[in-house]
């Protein structure tokens, strides 16, 4: 018998330690020849990262949102079946449009070069210039309860923030409770729900309104 300690091969502590140890080291000498075990390579941190994504990377937003459909339906107003009949010039519009702040913007959380979660916010002018609407917050589900969703609704926070606005706004499906509890926590209060807004599945939703003042 024997044990691995810092990187070499010795004998476990039988009897005398002294003649097990000669006995075992000569041993082995006759047979074998010693070699330095080197240490396991250190463990790669997760590297996270909120970045924008440019339209060439189009595929990568595509591919996300068509998995958020599959595995939170309920969240979406739209149907993976609808979403995968889009074509590739939409999708890349659609970034290209978010690219340049065009009445919208997205954000996307980047995990060692993994695109694995997003935020969106949209927002318009006139009277309502001061108010921006979050939306599309989604993390998938392997990195959830990581601090994923804190970050982007942090980042994006503070993005709309910089750019003046005063109030934000979100829907939640009523069947999110997660969701609904999440926000909360953020400091966005529940001021309306339209009873019934969402159909699906023969199963109707309610749509909660939440806002939040970036001013208090």
């Amino acid at each position: 018998m024997f044990e691995i300690k810092f990187g070499l091969i010795i004998s476990e502590r039988w009897g005398s330690q002294v003649v097990v140890r000669r006995r075992f080291r000569k041993a082995v000498e006759r047979k074998f020849t010693w070699v330095r075990i080197p240490p396991p390579p250190p463990q790669m941190e997760n590297q996270l990262d909120i970045i924008k994504l440019p339209p060439s990377r189009w595929a990568e937003l595509k591919e996300l949102r068509l998995t958020s459909l599959q595995t939170d339906p309920d969240a979406w107003e739209n149907t993976y079946t609808s979403a995968s009949l889009y074509s590739d010039e939409l999708w890349k519009s659609r970034l290209q449009t978010s690219w340049d702040d065009q009445g919208c913007t997205n954000f996307f959380a980047e995990v060692n070069g993994k695109i694995v979660g997003t935020v969106g916010a949209i927002w318009s002018g006139g009277k309502l210039a001061h108010v921006a609407t979050i939306v599309s917050v989604y993390v998938l589900p392997e990195y959830r309860r990581q601090g994923i969703s804190e970050a982007l609704m942090s980042h994006i926070t503070n993005y709309l923030q910089d750019k003046k606005f005063i109030k934000l706004k979100l829907f939640v499906v009523s069947s999110q409770t997660n969701a609904y509890e999440f926000y909360k926590k953020l400091g966005f209060k529940e001021v309306g729900r339209l009873e019934k807004e969402l159909l699906s599945e023969g199963k109707y939703s309610d749509e909660i309104i939440m806002e939040r003042f970036l001013d208090e």
